[in-house]
């Protein structure tokens, strides 16, 4: 009987915990979507401010969800008409680069910053080894500025990282100018997920027409993924998902200002 009563416990534990949405997927799909879910678990850790706002890493757990309510669709729900979703050239969030590449312009003068960019190493400093530890940067491109004396440097991690934070704490190194997380001009694709009480809703923008002026036009692929990996909810309209939902959900209001100022990815400038 005790055991029968922990069972029920932890079945509703986990379901009011929100810790279902695991949806049957192939690999292939959990790998291409995998940083669009990470990068919507990093816009609500900001939009609710959680803890993992001063984390380096990213809510793996949410980013678990997200994932699975992503899969929920592709398994789910099979239409031609929105094969662009799923399909051979499927859309994906374009901030997602920035939790991968970083941009840093720091003075040449820097011994540690000399040894990162002759040796294309990321190290030489207590600091940059300790951030090395955890994703394993690469320096995949490097500029003299010869009309001052600062590096460019490009680092890379296949881990995606906040960029928000480590903006911050490579900007509190000796003789850093900036450091922002690599960014997208005329980029036309969006992914977005967030929690609708226990359901997931899923947008997938799409935008065509004169896109580097910001896109003329857009198509949203609009999905609600029950934690039982069922589609409550689907529809395509041709309008941009700002336009469905923005004042219309608290959600949506928080994590995507419009307009939106400078680079704002989350609440602010994202470096």
């Amino acid at each position: 009987m005790r055991y029968l009563i922990t069972v029920f416990l932890f079945i509703g534990l986990v379901i009011n915990g929100k810790s279902q949405f695991s949806c049957p997927c192939s690999s292939t799909i959990k790998t291409q979507f995998y940083d669009d879910a990470a990068y919507n678990a990093l816009r609500q850790s900001y939009n609710k401010n959680t803890t993992w706002v001063d984390s380096l890493k990213i809510d793996t757990a949410l980013t678990r969800k997200f994932l699975g309510a992503i899969c929920g669709a592709w398994y789910s729900f099979n239409n031609p008409n929105w094969s662009p979703v799923f399909g051979n050239d499927p859309i994906h969030e374009f901030r997602t680069h920035a939790m991968h590449v970083m941009e840093i312009n720091v003075d040449s003068n820097q011994a540690w910053a000399k040894q990162v960019f002759y040796n294309k190493d990321f190290t030489g400093h207590p600091r940059l080894d300790s951030i090395n530890k955890q994703f394993s940067f690469s320096v995949i491109d490097t500029n003299y500025g010869r009309l001052s004396p600062h590096f460019d440097l490009s680092i890379r991690s296949e881990t995606p990282f906040n960029f928000k934070k480590l903006s911050q704490l490579i900007k509190s190194l000796p003789g850093i100018r900036s450091a922002y997380g690599w960014g997208c001009i005329g980029c036309n694709e969006e992914v977005w997920a967030f929690y609708e009480n226990e359901n997931i809703r899923l947008y997938f923008d799409w935008g065509y027409n004169d896109c580097p002026a910001g896109c003329i036009d857009w198509i949203t692929y609009e999905y609600l993924i029950s934690p039982s990996c069922g589609i409550i909810y689907s529809d395509k309209k041709y309008k941009k998902m700002t336009e469905i939902q923005a004042g219309e959900n608290p959600e949506i209001g928080k994590i995507y200002p419009n307009p939106t100022s400078g680079g704002d990815l989350f609440r602010g400038d994202p470096c």
